[in-house]
């Protein structure tokens, strides 16, 4: 996701309608309760990893973007360096 913190609001919003539409609307009515859970916890899993790179963008769009260094005689360190982050979302099967 490259969006900014404005644009994903409105998508997880919209997400989260979907999950609501998904469970009270007509496929929830000939779900079996196995195929329901199933597919209910990946869509919430990945729509709280959106949640969680919601948090990370709103926390480096509030950091300073300004060098800092890291002692005396050590090498400025940019704000890209400092706010490396790895996410490793992978699909576990239920």
């Amino acid at each position: 996701m490259a969006f900014n913190s404005s644009q994903m609001i409105p998508q997880l919003r919209e997400e989260f309608e979907r999950l609501l539409a998904f469970v009270t609307g007509p496929q929830a009515q000939t779900a079996t309760m196995d195929q329901m859970e199933r597919s209910l916890f990946r869509q919430i899993l990945q729509l709280g990893y959106q949640l969680l790179c919601l948090f990370v963008k709103v926390r480096v769009e509030g950091e300073s973007h300004a060098s800092c260094e890291a002692g005396p005689d050590g090498p400025a360190v940019s704000f890209t360096e400092r706010t490396h982050l790895l996410f490793d979302f992978r699909e576990v099967e239920v």
